[in-house]
């Protein structure tokens, strides 16, 4: 059975993570374009809105928070994650800690997973 633990993030995961991030902007951009001429708005819309499930997924599932109040380390589901404000980079607002319920800004950690 394997458990997950968190690391803190090193300044390769913020770069990789800012990197993608707007490299997926750009992506989704210039093929807007391309999608919406071609086929228009509702098949460009469709293709968006998975690409953007792609994306929060992924987040959710190689991503954890630190509590900003008790320190406590946790793992959020897809649908915490889709809804969340990430107004500052590498944290989430309004994320309710599981051990102590104090509900405010938390911290992103790498998640690790050990057998």
């Amino acid at each position: 059975m394997s458990s997950v633990t968190f690391v803190e993030p090193t300044a390769k995961d913020r770069f990789l993570a800012v990197f993608f991030s707007l490299l997926f902007i750009a992506v989704m951009i210039l093929s807007g374009f391309f999608l919406i001429e071609s086929y228009g708005i509702v098949s460009a819309l469709i293709i968006f809105t998975l690409a953007i499930i792609i994306l929060v997924k992924w987040h959710a599932d190689t991503r954890g928070f630190k509590c900003g109040h008790c320190g406590h380390e946790f793992s959020i589901s897809f649908w915490q994650d889709l809804p969340t404000a990430s107004s500052i980079p590498f944290m989430k607002k309004m994320l309710k800690c599981p051990a102590c319920a104090y509900k405010d800004y938390a911290t992103e950690v790498i998640k690790k997973n050990q057998k």
